[in-house]
């Protein structure tokens, strides 16, 4: 076995990424953000989390987006997802489902719901157990700022005026090439108004859809567990630097939209 599920490889393949600065286009994200489980009835996605220094593929995922559902008056999708610990496993270990509403506005997390020692457990948007672990709506659309937020050649420093330190934006378009398979993709920057503060980097398709899903920490995120600084524990990481701040690249998402 070579292959998660016969799609995801077992180690990362090469990743470029170059910037086409004459492409512009705005997208309406058409997943559950940031975890790959498509919005729409009808579709399934299976993807994974590469962790450095080797880039070995570590916890991987099956989402099946099967049905509408209706929670709260609100109207979703029922989104299952199947997480499992090792590549290796032909069993998951974990079963859950999720509840979204997404329209052209905003993508809602509603609600999750999950069978622990025999109970069948819901937790919605209502519950403060689950407003701690789900940022509860995100927006729908992603504009394009284009390369405007680079105030330099390198474009992995972004200078951006906000109203607070929450931050989504397009940040241009990128060719990214995956082994011998090549996207067109829109940057997409997202950070949480938390502290210390989490960074997404993404690149998404014309289709909303992730393409190459990277994430970031501030250099003291959740020092307190990991008991190391993440620029201590991760040296020779990639960094992002917004507004003077520096973040650490942890570790890359792909899916199998890559190896169709």
């Amino acid at each position: 076995m070579n292959k998660f599920k016969g799609v995801l490889p077992l180690v990362r393949p090469e990743i470029k990424i170059k910037p086409i600065k004459e492409a512009s286009f705005n997208i309406k994200i058409n997943e559950v953000t940031w975890m790959y489980g498509d919005t729409r009835v009808g579709y399934s996605t299976i993807w994974g989390i590469y962790d450095p220094p080797n880039w070995k593929l570590t916890d991987c995922a099956e989402t099946e987006t099967f049905r509408n559902a209706k929670i709260h008056g609100i109207d979703c999708v029922e989104i299952k997802n199947y997480d499992y610990s090792s590549p290796l496993d032909e069993k998951f270990s974990r079963e859950y489902s999720l509840y979204v509403h997404a329209d052209d506005e905003m993508i809602q997390y509603v609600a999750k719901a999950e069978i622990k020692n025999g109970v069948f457990e819901m937790n919605t948007l209502f519950d403060d157990e689950f407003i701690k672990n789900y940022t509860v709506e995100m927006p729908g659309m992603v504009n394009d700022s284009g390369f405007g937020i680079y105030k330099t050649d390198d474009l992995d420093r972004i200078d951006l005026i906000t109203e607070n330190d929450s931050i989504l934006v397009g940040g241009g378009v990128f060719e990214v090439t995956v082994g011998d398979r090549s996207f067109e993709c829109l940057r997409v920057i997202n950070r949480w108004n938390d502290s210390p503060r989490v960074l997404v980097e993404n690149y998404m398709n014309r289709d909303g859809r992730s393409i190459l899903f990277r994430r970031y920490n501030h250099p003291v995120w959740k020092i307190e567990r990991y008991k190391q600084r993440w620029d201590e524990k991760l040296p020779n990481a990639k960094k992002l630097t917004i507004n003077g701040e520096k973040y650490i690249h942890w570790y890359d998402c792909l899916s199998d939209i890559v190896f169709k």
